[in-house]
């Protein structure tokens, strides 16, 4: 069991509840929401934003770490992007990136172009980023949202991408080795 005593609630005044938890041996990620048996706790636990120190706190919790999932929001992702020593710190801290890390990179127009270095994660979205042009590093990312990338022509390194969207980019021109991706959008594109 582990215990927590201060909490904040939503005044972000001191809470004097201790709540305790129990975590199952080999939790399922859909068998997450039933790993406690304090529903107060749960909800806290859900809103808390920094998973991985909670999950480091207690070594029950440390199993868990497999099961999150881990979502940058648009700044942060840009970090990642951007900053070497950031994108590094961030995948020592996750288990296996390439399952758990989410970005979202949508709309950067004029600072996306180079995307190599992202390869290494779960769900990508590169939507409204015009200036990409090299998306062949791009093979292992599960999720993959290029939709309005219109520099993006060969796209023949994506077919093992599980879904994948490219929507309005108009200079693709052969699509036929992308047989093994599950889900593909093309709308508005011309062959």
């Amino acid at each position: 069991m582990c215990f927590f005593r201060t909490v904040t609630n939503n005044t972000n005044t001191p809470c004097e509840s201790s709540s305790s938890f129990s975590l199952e041996a080999n939790p399922q990620p859909r068998q997450l929401t039933n790993v406690f048996s304090d529903l107060y706790f749960y909800k806290l636990f859900i809103k808390y934003t920094d998973l991985f120190s909670l999950s480091n706190t207690c070594s029950l919790l440390y199993k868990s770490k497999k099961y999150l999932n881990y979502k940058l929001n648009r700044e942060y992702s840009l970090k990642y992007y951007k900053n070497k020593t950031f994108r590094t710190m961030v995948l020592e801290k996750i288990f296996n990136p390439q399952k758990q890390l989410y970005l979202d990179l949508s709309e950067y127009v004029d600072d996306i172009r180079y995307v190599g270095h992202l390869g290494n994660v779960y769900s990508l979205n590169l939507s409204g980023c015009y200036y990409i042009t090299d998306v062949s590093k791009l093979g292992n990312v599960h999720i993959l949202d290029l939709s309005f990338c219109h520099e993006i022509i060969d796209v023949s390194a994506l077919a093992n991408v599980y879904f994948l969207n490219l929507g309005y980019c108009i200079n693709i021109t052969d699509v036929s080795k992308l047989g093994n991706v599950h889900t593909l959008y093309l709308e508005q594109c011309v062959f």
